[in-house]
């Protein structure tokens, strides 16, 4: 497949077939093993006896990446890469420093950590955490796992730049990417939505081929493919930690909700609404997003407020009536706890600011807690 002159439909035709790679490993394996329907199970019986010359064969081949003692770094020139997932080829749990996108082109894969094994099907794709220690194995000779390395700041500027500025749902995906309590993946069932596989496949066909203007080339694609994941798939993602997908896939609907209702929401009749009881419900947000439900709300509350006092026709009690409190030294403490300044001389701050309203240089969470 190194030929630069092959169509991308003969390219595709190529990842059905064995590689010379992956036959070394599977005859390796088979002889290391013996053959049976059961080969992948006693392949991970017999995982770490067999990494090392797995990992001599591997090296015969060209990858964007450096392989040392369980950690992966990018090397690629390009700040967007492909990689092909080689069948039968045992590895050890790693983590890395680039965000992967696991993608099951055809068939099934296995996500494995230390502590259990997550099944993934054609279509799935999971948005991997640098920290998230794991690793994929594909153990058959019909199935197609095609991964892409993102440098993390490249992945920032791409995908976080789409969501909407301060919004709960970005501040969901940012904490499950990044978040050290929490660093899982985000797993994305996509099913048999032909734009995403194509997308992801002429990412592959272009890393491979390399015709000019390359490196350009793949930040299209790649920009196309999270506008049809963020478009098509954000309300029913998961979020993939150790023991498999958790939670709940109605997670987004529930913080959109939150986001949209913030001035009256309440945790019972969120829970009500959507079929659990406050302490499961409770549960299921601080897992998923490392924050209790009274903080989130307190958080957005304080976004909406920080917005508003850049209207000098609103006072500051109105302000605090316009987004939920009752009480207006409430609404002072909330907003002191967020800010670490009080609604007045935030409002000092945005006058005084030369780049205008929303410029106070404040960060824009400066204080995140979990309570």
């Amino acid at each position: 497949m190194s030929e630069t002159n092959i169509t991308i439909e003969e390219f595709e035709r190529g990842l059905h077939e064995l590689t010379p790679l992956e036959a070394k490993c599977k005859a390796m394996l088979k002889q290391k093993l013996g053959g049976g329907q059961d080969l992948a199970k006693r392949i991970a019986q017999a995982k770490r006896d067999l990494v090392a010359e797995g990992y001599a064969l591997y090296a015969e081949r060209y990858d964007p990446v450096d392989i040392q003692d369980g950690f992966i770094s990018f090397t690629d020139r390009f700040d967007i890469s492909a990689i092909y997932q080689s069948r039968y080829l045992p590895v050890h749990a790693h983590v890395h420093d680039f965000i992967e996108a696991v993608f099951v082109y055809h068939g099934r894969c296995d996500l494995v950590t230390d502590e259990g094994t997550t099944r993934l099907d054609k279509g799935n794709l999971v948005i991997v955490s640098p920290a998230y220690r794991h690793d994929h194995c594909v153990m058959d000779d019909e199935s197609i796992i095609l991964l892409i390395a993102i440098r993390c700041d490249t992945f920032n500027n791409a995908f976080f730049g789409m969501l909407e500025h301060k919004d709960i749902i970005s501040d969901f995906f940012l904490a499950t990417l990044y978040d050290s309590r929490i660093q899982k993946g985000l797993l994305f069932c996509t099913g048999n939505d032909k734009r995403i596989s194509d997308t992801i496949l002429e990412m592959h066909y272009e890393r491979t081929i390399e015709h000019e203007y390359c490196g350009e080339m793949l930040a299209s694609l790649l920009g196309r493919l999270l506008v049809l994941l963020l478009r098509n798939y954000k309300d029913r993602v998961e979020i993939v930690d150790a023991a498999g997908p958790v939670g709940n896939p109605r997670l987004v609907p529930i913080l959109r909700d939150i986001q949209a209702n913030y001035r009256d929401s309440s945790l019972q009749s969120l829970a009500g609404k959507y079929g659990h009881s406050e302490s499961s419900l409770s549960r299921l947000i601080k897992n998923g997003t490392g924050k209790t439900y009274k903080c989130l709300v307190r958080e957005i509350r304080a976004k909406a407020a920080g917005k508003m006092l850049a209207n000098p026709k609103l006072s500051i009690h109105e302000i605090a009536d316009l987004v939920g409190y009752c009480d207006t030294s409430h609404f002072y403490k909330d907003f002191q706890w967020f800010y670490k300044v009080t609604p007045g001389q935030y409002r000092q701050r945005l006058d005084a600011s030369p780049r205008g309203p929303g410029n106070t240089g404040l960060p824009e969470d400066p204080h995140p807690r979990s309570s």
